[in-house]
């Protein structure tokens, strides 16, 4: 998933230099990042959340462990 990630974020760094375009949007994981989670990032939550990498239960429970 990483892998992937880093590989889509570089083809999009890639063609918007090729367009002599400057573009400073975070682009957001489709699945939480969390290890053993893997759930889908809902698309209004990655619209809502630039650079989003964890599912809505995972970052509830990463904030209070935060606390």
């Amino acid at each position: 998933m990483f892998l992937l990630h880093a590989l889509q974020e570089q083809r999009r760094k890639a063609a918007t230099a090729a367009n002599g375009q400057r573009d400073w949007r975070v682009l957001s994981a489709t699945v939480c990042q969390t290890p053993d989670c893997g759930e889908p990032i809902p698309e209004e939550r990655r619209r809502a959340v630039p650079g989003v990498r964890h599912c809505i239960d995972c970052a509830e429970r990463l904030e209070r462990h935060k606390k």
